[in-house]
């Protein structure tokens, strides 16, 4: 709802585009998946909202 309305979408945008660090942790852990990190991939958060 929030990109329907322009109200907020760069809180979507942002973490998408947070590709190293000290924005994002490569090494982070997530439980029940063998993905490591948290970081976002700029190339497809870009044409994902376009």
């Amino acid at each position: 709802f929030q990109i329907t309305t322009s109200a907020g979408w760069d809180g979507l945008l942002a973490p998408i585009l947070n590709s190293k660090p000290p924005d994002c942790d490569p090494d982070k852990v997530n439980p029940g998946s063998s993905v490591k990190g948290d970081c976002g991939n700029p190339s497809v958060g870009i044409f994902f909202f376009v």
